[in-house]
């Protein structure tokens, strides 16, 4: 009977690197996780931030929300524990050379000082769109309490007419999934994934006081993962090879053409190219 038991431990033991509290560990989970991060723009002149989550694709390219983006504001990621904006000049900013839109409340946000050790898969190429019925879970950062994790379900599809977000939310596609998880501020900017680990969506908003999520379909183009990956490899800005990668639209689309790109120096101040 010892000699049962005692193999019964050492069976246990080879397998613990696997098992933690009971649960067998999910390593794309544990990678998900590690590639999230708590994010805050900060405009000084007009003391305004905004906190979000925002989830490393590459070494230094950020996914978020493109409602968390403030033009001229600098950017804090992972600060330490704050009570007020001015708890902020303990820390660095992180310059953004370069943000990428994709006009449904999506931006990357290309960082070449900053590196993320850990990223998600992201590929346009194999994007799906959520389903309804099928499982999702996500880490955000509700309210500023760090790390939490939620799973909820895909409730279906809504279509928002458009007029419905006024001038501000200029959003092409007013398709919005609906998923039955709550949300607060600062979890908008978080990747949302199915049960096998595939990005389908990037939380947005919260409808019904919060009890539902929003959010509409990530609709980058490769050309703008290739322009930004381009930009976080040379660690300097590079002219855009074509309008595209500011958005949906192409020049051939565009009424007029369009103004020229301006761009601020990375500072830590600044930010780079203002799409149309």
């Amino acid at each position: 009977m010892k000699k049962i038991l005692a193999l019964i431990l050492a069976l246990i033991l080879s397998i613990s690197p696997l098992v933690s509290f009971g649960k067998i560990a999910d390593p794309l989970k544990d990678m998900q996780h590690n590639a999230e991060h708590w994010i805050i723009m900060y405009d000084a002149v007009n003391d305004r931030a905004a906190g979000c989550t925002a989830y490393a694709i590459a070494p230094h390219i950020l996914m978020t929300a493109e409602h968390c983006y403030m033009q001229g504001a600098d950017l804090y990621v992972d600060p330490g524990n704050i009570s007020s904006h001015k708890d902020l000049e303990k820390y660095s900013t992180v310059p953004i050379v370069l943000p990428v839109f994709d006009h449904q409340d999506h931006a990357l946000f290309v960082t070449p000082t900053r590196e993320y050790s850990n990223t998600i898969r992201y590929n346009p190429s194999i994007y799906k769109l959520p389903v309804q019925g099928e499982h999702i879970y996500f880490w955000g950062n509700p309210a500023a309490i760090r790390d939490q994790y939620r799973e909820g379900v895909v409730m279906g599809k809504n279509t928002v007419p458009k007029e419905e977000f006024g001038d501000d939310i200029p959003y092409i596609n007013t398709d919005i999934y609906l998923v039955q998880v709550p949300v607060v501020g600062g979890d908008s900017g978080s990747a949302v994934f199915d049960e096998n680990g595939n990005v389908v969506g990037i939380v947005s908003l919260g409808v019904d006081d919060g009890m539902v999520m929003g959010m509409w379909p990530l609709a980058f183009t490769q050309e703008q993962i290739d322009y930004a990956r381009e930009v976080s490899i040379s660690k300097r800005y590079i002219s855009p090879p074509s309008l595209c990668v500011y958005g949906p639209k192409c020049p051939a689309e565009l009424e007029s053409p369009p103004p020229p790109v301006e761009h601020f120096p990375m500072n830590g101040k600044g930010v780079g190219p203002i799409p149309d």
